[in-house]
C-alpha cells in the first residue's frame, strides 16, 4: 500500500515536497533501522536547513526516535549520486550502569552532509521503520539544488 503525504515548503527551501510510505515488501536490511513517526507530516521526519547551492555542502536532519531515555544516536548511512540520496539512520540502545532508563520515549535527530555538484531538484529519501508497526517504510523528500 502506497500513502502519500503532502507538505509545504518552508520559505522556498524545498520545492515539490512529497512524502511518501511504502510498506508492502519486508527488508530486512532495515530490520535494525531507527524508527520514525509516520503520524507526522514527512517535512517533520526530514528537513534542510539551507537553499542547497551546486558544489557546496548542506546539511539534511532526519528525525528519529528511541522507546525509552536508553536510546541513543548509532550512525546514519548514506547513499548518493547525482539524483539524490537514501540516508538510513540507525540507533542503538545504550543501557545505564544501573541498568534503569526513563520511560519515556526520547528524540534522536541524524545529521548528515550532502552535496551534489549539478542544480536541479535531487530526491532525498530516508528508510527506517514506522514506529507503532516497526515495519520498514520509506520518506522522500524533493529538493531543488540552486545552481
Amino acid at each position: 500500500m502506497r500513502r502519500l503525504f503532502r507538505s509545504t515548503a518552508i520559505a522556498g527551501m524545498l520545492s515539490a515536497l512529497i512524502g511518501c510510505r511504502d510498506t508492502t515488501a519486508p527488508d530486512r536490511d532495515l530490520a535494525d533501522a531507527a524508527l520514525i513517526n509516520l503520524a507526522i507530516s514527512s517535512m517533520s521526519v526530514i528537513s534542510v536547513t539551507e537553499i542547497p547551492k551546486a558544489g557546496r555542502p548542506f546539511e539534511v536532519r532526519v528525525q528519529s526516535y528511541g522507546l525509552d531515555g536508553c536510546w541513543v544516536l548509532d550512525r546514519s548511512v548514506v547513499v548518493s549520486d547525482e539524483s539524490g540520496a537514501t540516508i538510513t539512520p540507525y540507533n542503538r540502545r545504550d543501557a545505564a550502569p544501573t541498568g534503569a532508563c526513563a520511560d519515556a520515549i526520547v528524540a534522536i535527530p541524524h545529521r548528515v552532509m550532502l552535496t551534489f555538484t549539478s542544480a536541479g531538484p535531487k530526491t532525498i529519501a530516508v528508510r527506517a521503520r514506522d514506529f507503532e508497526t516497526r515495519a520498514p517504510v520509506t520518506f522522500q523528500v524533493t529538493v531543488t539544488v540552486a545552481p
